[in-house]
C-alpha cells in the first residue's frame, strides 16, 4: 500500500511534478522528503492516471529528467 508518491535515493537539486488529465499541474515539490499524496488544494483526487516530471543532477553532477505515469487508485 504505497499512501504518498514521492522520489528517493541520493540526488542534487531534485524538482517533481503532477499533472491531471487536463494538463493542469496539482503538484510540485523540490524536496527528496515531500510526496504526492493524491490531492489537489486539499481535494482527493478521483482514480485515475497522472502524469509526473521528475528532473535531478545524479552523483556525477549530470541532469536527467524522467517523464511517465503513475495511477491513482482509492
Amino acid at each position: 500500500k504505497n499512501d504518498i508518491f514521492k522520489a528517493f535515493g541520493m540526488v542534487d537539486d531534485f524538482y517533481m511534478e503532477i499533472y491531471n488529465r487536463w494538463g493542469e499541474r496539482i503538484f510540485s515539490t523540490n524536496s527528496l522528503l515531500t510526496g504526492w499524496n493524491g490531492t489537489y488544494k486539499g481535494t482527493i483526487q478521483t482514480a485515475g492516471i497522472f502524469a509526473y516530471f521528475i528532473r535531478y543532477k545524479n552523483q556525477s553532477n549530470k541532469s536527467k529528467e524522467l517523464k511517465g505515469t503513475v495511477t491513482l487508485i482509492r
